[in-house]
């Protein structure tokens, strides 16, 4: 259901997706997420359903349940607008694991407004409550997640924030404490990108993904804008000290 995602470290590969059925003995509410571990390389995986993750209610994307069709954002606008999820996530926006501390895992679904974060310190066998984990204010949706620890086990986020007139900016939150707290939400653009034009990139060629990077002084990130009159991929670059 959507898009899923996947990891790997410490010796052990990790997926999460978004599953509209599961085994009647799991007794979880669907759609939920589910959880995957294998540690033979990828040979075989074991399977753990997160009853204690539910996907949000307005969760968006292409592929994922949502109270606006079509993943255009609030109240059905029908500009184009993607939902929470991010186009073709529909599901987790994002899974990470912190090279500092074998086990931990965290978990990020979306909705329209918000992404949330869950951790796990046991190899997925129990996760922590949903945090909020980045917002942006006066937007209609966010999208394009990208969710990465560092080696030094700060975990960065980054998302795009849109508007109601289509134009939209970039922005990012990190978390010094492995996934529990987050800090502010921080604008990263300088200013607002008009909207995408999908006659001029075969839909959204060459805006599909946007990412992030993280080391031990700054965060580091790749997004395309139109600022400049033309589709580009711009950089940014935050430090740690910002946030």
């Amino acid at each position: 259901m959507g898009r899923g995602r996947m990891t790997a470290r410490h010796g052990a590969a990790a997926v999460a997706y978004m599953a509209r059925t599961v085994p009647a003995s799991d007794n979880a509410t669907r759609p939920c997420v589910v959880f995957g571990l294998s540690r033979d390389h990828g040979k075989t995986f074991s399977y753990h359903v997160l009853k204690e993750i539910a996907a949000p209610p307005t969760m968006g994307g292409r592929g994922g349940p949502s109270a606006n069709p079509g993943g255009r954002g609030p109240a059905g606008n029908g500009r184009g607008i993607p939902g929470g999820g991010g186009r073709g996530n529909g599901g987790v926006a994002g899974l990470a694991t912190d090279p500092t501390r074998p086990g931990r895992f965290a978990i990020m679904t979306g909705t329209n407004t918000e992404y949330r974060v869950s951790i796990s310190n046991d190899f997925g066998q129990t996760w922590s409550a949903f945090v909020t984990a980045g917002r942006t204010p006066n937007a209609v949706s966010l999208t394009k997640p990208s969710l990465e620890y560092s080696r030094q086990g700060v975990l960065a986020l980054m998302w795009r924030a849109i508007y109601e007139d289509r134009t939209y900016d970039i922005w990012s939150s990190i978390s010094r404490d492995g996934g529990a707290t987050f800090s502010a939400p921080l604008r990263v653009s300088h200013a607002v990108s008009p909207g995408s034009v999908p006659e001029r990139n075969a839909g959204m060629f060459g805006d599909d993904i946007q990412h992030l990077d993280v080391d031990g002084q700054n965060v580091h990130l790749v997004w395309a804008d139109s600022r400049a009159g033309f589709q580009g991929v711009w950089y940014g670059r935050v430090p740690l000290s910002a946030y």
